[in-house]
């Protein structure tokens, strides 16, 4: 099975996500247009048959080999790359303050969103990575819901991403909002003179969903299920982010002011 594969009705503009055993309890009509993507995976594409249960195989995408990396370097030295701190308190209409980015179900939603990360130094390595989570109005079990963490590479035409650079998503478990910190030590990530992309993909599981007017004092006063956790943002012009429409099967790109806080830990060759 795949966990957390995401399963896209491309007729509906609706976004699904597998459990952790990659089963799933979609809403879908008979003839909807579905596609089920994993990252190390071919995208899979089928016309839902309407049948109480339905098995699809994905194929593995061959193209995505585990590489060797062999260096001379004899001692590293760390540097630290972080985003602006940005504001602290949002005041509607102020355009120098950013949230963030949220997710928001039974519309169309652009995931995975991803971050451009470069550095000046040849081959760095990416060490640590940290980002924060925040929670909206929304019950604190919002926050435990699991993301889908990948490396892609930078297509130098369009400077958006490209292909995955593992075989295999990060499955990361929050346990409270704020700073979280992934740790590359067993995965070897070179970041090429073009950068990466590290991308952002959240779980749409209903378990971690709650309904508007559930809420008290809440902003959504409808019936509508939300997804109460937002990556932060910040205002930052020297960074660039992307988001991808799975019915286009296409990348973007944000406005330039948009970032996400970030903190990333890198080593390079001290020569």
């Amino acid at each position: 099975s795949l966990p957390y594969a995401t399963i896209s009705n491309l007729s509906q503009h609706t976004l699904f996500s597998a459990n952790k055993f990659g089963e799933i309890t979609l809403r879908a009509k008979k003839g909807d247009s579905l596609r089920i993507t994993h990252v190390g995976y071919l995208p899979g594409n089928y016309v839902y048959s309407g049948n109480i249960e339905q098995i699809v195989a994905l194929e593995l995408d061959a193209s995505l080999l585990p590489t060797v990396i062999v260096s001379n370097c004899e001692k590293y030295k760390e540097m630290l790359l972080k985003s602006n701190s940005g504001k602290k308190d949002f005041k509607s209409g102020d355009l120098s303050y950013f949230r963030g980015y949220g997710w928001l179900y039974g519309k169309e939603n652009y995931q995975p969103i991803g971050m451009l990360l470069k550095c000046d130094h040849n081959e760095a390595r990416l060490k640590k990575f940290s980002f924060w989570l925040k929670k909206m109005a929304a019950p604190d079990s919002a926050i435990l819901a699991p993301w889908l963490i990948s490396i892609f590479a930078v297509n130098d035409s369009t400077n958006l991403p490209s292909k995955p650079l593992i075989n295999r998503p990060i499955v990361f478990y929050p346990q409270k909002g704020g700073k979280q910190t992934i740790h590359f030590d067993s995965i070897q990530v070179i970041i090429p003179s073009n950068g990466i992309y590290i991308m952002f993909q959240y779980i749409m599981d209903e378990k971690y969903a709650w309904a508007g007017n559930s809420v008290p004092n809440s902003e959504y006063t409808d019936s509508a299920l939300y997804y109460g956790v937002c990556l932060e943002g910040v205002i930052d012009s020297g960074q660039t982010i992307a988001y991808y429409l799975p019915d286009r099967e296409q990348w973007f790109k944000r406005p330039d002011n948009e970032s996400l806080r970030f903190e990333a830990i890198l080593t390079y060759c001290k020569e």
